[in-house]
């Protein structure tokens, strides 16, 4: 898993540069040229309307679940855990016992964390509540540590002393960064520039981003600290009300291109950083949206065909609650059908029986008081998408669900 660190350091030294010195986002108006203001048009334009459709459609929960777990899996990869689906699928119906080493204060691991944090800043509603601080800032970044809001041992810029190995980015390159005693500045600076509505949604939510990979006003977690700040500009701007923008997998997906398309029409990159780095989101935003159709359409083929196979599925029955949730949550048991749809156990088993006979689930264990069953269609699903845009070495565990 060593490809990602190489690939970054290239990428941001060749196209951004080293030498950049960030500038405060609120002294001056910031000139974008009418070719990249027409592709940023273009993309929010299509990304908006991915998104429409998604929102009006009947699998708008399961696209916008699929789409927060390949980003969760991907935002956890950036960090240096391996992508294990199994374990986020099965968060929320595995029983947390001590033979499975998840008691006693273990820390969580990244990928759940970061669907826990996802959700909450990719909703349209909790995102307009936000109002940018430093306190937000803090308590975001005490978040992404897998602390407390509260915990205020976080609550601190980065000093001037030299980071510990073990607080070293295991991917990305160390790089010159700006002094401990103007942090403050640039960062009160930047949380004025979310609060404003300066520029287009796709604008405002790349240039934070791009001014915290500079600054990095902490010693971890800065790159987790400016996807997630972009999250709330795209969710509280109302880019995104049901499909969430997925930067992480957009930035894990070029790894393999054999052609960086970003590349366009710029002479000289490492003079025009901010201009570069919005036209690396606005690309990614266009290829994003195409991308989100894909799985609305994945998943509709993959229910369309499991109502072709179940017979005498009415409206509303518990089979027809059950053929709907699977394709948000492939993983269930009985605990979690019971919570979700109110039955009895005997009621519950029945219908499990019935989707087993007709081939949409199947027992991953034989364990008779924490039997789980797990829909390959759409797991199935979940490895076609990471297969085609994350390194395969990085995807262990399809053997957990296909042995």
């Amino acid at each position: 898993m060593a490809g990602w660190g190489s690939y970054y350091a290239r990428s941001m030294d060749e196209e951004l540069g080293t030498e950049y010195s960030p500038d405060l986002l609120t002294k001056k108006p910031i000139l974008l040229s009418p070719y990249l203001l027409s592709v940023v048009a273009k993309a929010e334009c299509e990304y908006s309307r991915a998104d429409e459709r998604v929102s009006l459609g009947a699998n708008k929960e399961a696209v916008r679940e699929f789409l927060i777990n390949l980003e969760s899996l991907a935002a956890a990869a950036i960090d240096g855990d391996s992508i294990n689906l199994v374990d986020l699928l099965t968060a929320n119906i595995v029983p947390e016992t001590p033979e499975k080493g998840r008691t006693g204060g273990a820390p969580v691991p990244r990928a759940r964390l970061y669907k826990q944090l996802i959700k909450k800043h990719s909703d349209p509603k909790a995102a307009k509540a936000v109002h940018f601080d430093r306190d937000f800032v803090f308590a975001l970044h005490a978040e992404l540590c897998g602390a407390s809001p509260d915990d205020r041992r976080h609550w601190a810029y980065r000093g001037a002393q030299a980071a510990r190995p073990d607080q070293v980015h295991p991917r990305l390159p160390q790089k010159r960064t700006v002094p401990p005693n103007r942090i403050e500045r640039y960062m009160d600076d930047l949380c004025g520039f979310c609060n404003k509505e300066y520029y287009s949604p796709q604008v405002q939510a790349c240039l934070p981003h791009f001014q915290i990979e500079y600054v990095k006003p902490f010693k971890s977690h800065g790159e987790a600290l400016g996807r997630h700040v972009s999250y709330l500009v795209y969710a509280r701007r109302g880019l995104c009300r049901t499909a969430i923008v997925p930067i992480a997998l957009t930035s894990i997906a070029r790894i393999n291109a054999p052609v960086d398309p970003y590349k366009v029409d710029h002479r000289s990159p490492s003079q025009q950083p901010l201009a570069l780095w919005v036209l690396h989101g606005a690309k990614s935003l266009e290829v994003t949206a195409s991308f989100v159709r894909d799985i609305d359409g994945r998943l509709s083929a993959i229910e369309e065909k499991w109502r072709g196979k179940v017979r005498s599925v009415r409206n509303g029955d518990l089979c027809d609650l059950l053929l709907h949730d699977l394709l948000a949550n492939p993983v269930i048991n009985s605990t979690y059908a019971i919570r979700l749809s109110g039955k009895t156990p005997p009621a519950i088993g029945d219908a499990f029986a019935k989707l087993q006979e007709a081939g949409v689930i199947r027992p991953l264990n034989e364990k008779r008081r924490y039997r789980l069953f797990c829909a390959d269609d759409v797991v199935a699903c979940y490895y076609q998408v990471l297969d085609a845009v994350i390194p395969p070495s990085w995807v262990p565990g399809k053997a957990l669900f296909y042995d």
